[in-house]
Parts: C-alpha cells; structure tokens; sequence
C-alpha cells in the first residue's frame, strides 16, 4: 500500500477560556495564530503561504483565509497527513493538544476517504471554494493550489454550536 507522509506544524497560541460568569466559561477568542512546515521543504507536499484574519480570531465570528500550496507529485489515495497542534504556554514552553475525535495532533492514514466523507464524489466543493477551481477529490495533480482571501462564517458556527464538555 502506497502512503504518502504530510507534515505540517500547526501553531496556534489560544488564551485560556474567558469567564462568561461565576458558573461557565467559554473560549471568546484565539490570540494568534502560527504554522509552519515541519520538514524543512522536503515533503511533497508544502504548504507556502497560510493567512488567517482577524487576529485575535474572534469566536463566532468571520475569519479569512488565504493558502497557497505546492505539491511536485502526483497525490493518489492513500495519502497520509500528520498534524501537530500546539498551544504556546509560556515563550518556551509549547503543548501538544492531543488527538480527540480526529481534531488535534493526528495522523491520518488517507486524506482522501476523509474529504470524501465531507464531499460525496461526484459533488463539487461548496461555494465560494468551487469558485477557484480548486480539485475536492483525489488524485491531486502535480502543481500549485492557491485559496485568495475567503470568509468563513459558518466554519465558527459548526465548532461553536452544540454541546460540548470541558
């Protein structure tokens, strides 16, 4: 079975929870965001640019993002992604968020099968993101993939809604 290993060092330094009241606490913001490819540019796939605005990201709220990256092989299924998220406790000390219900510092064995989850194949990445031509299923051609400036609201409303535990 062919596998491909994606490396990417996902930074983000996220305040601790501000108290709504006595009772409840809630997460009202991210103060900065970071990332960085962790291979030193030899993996195969490179991420080149990544914004994200406004910072602090406030919660619900807009956020932008911008993206460029660069692949210089072919990307067939499998293909394997390793994320490393960490949180910034002091200026020398980093956390690693573990891995919970596939969000946090996970490896995934196919990227694939996980956007064909989210996208049936046969269905076109959702607006605005079809709008750039950007490919939504595997194989990936070989080439450089740019997302311009896009607002995101209901990416906030989907991790912001619902229950949740602390």
């Amino acid at each position: 079975m062919k596998s491909l290993a994606l490396s990417v060092l996902l930074v983000v330094s996220l305040p601790w929870p501000v108290p709504a009241d006595k009772d409840s606490s809630r997460l009202d913001e991210v103060s900065d965001f970071l990332w960085e490819n962790c291979d030193d540019g030899h993996d195969p796939v490179l991420i080149t640019s990544l914004e994200v605005e406004p910072v602090p990201i406030s919660i619900p709220g807009e956020v932008t993002v911008s993206m460029e990256t660069k692949t210089n092989i072919p990307l067939t299924s499998p293909v394997k992604a390793v994320v490393i998220l960490e949180k910034e406790m002091t200026p020398e000390l980093w956390l690693q968020i573990p891995c919970l219900k596939k969000i946090g510092s996970c490896s995934y064995k196919d990227i694939c099968e996980i956007i064909d989850s989210f996208i049936p194949p046969g269905e076109p990445f959702p607006k605005p993101l079809h709008t750039y031509g950007l490919p939504c299923h595997c194989p990936f051609k070989q080439g450089t993939y740019s997302l311009p400036k896009t607002s995101f609201t209901q990416l906030w409303q989907l991790l912001c809604s619902g229950r949740s535990k602390q």
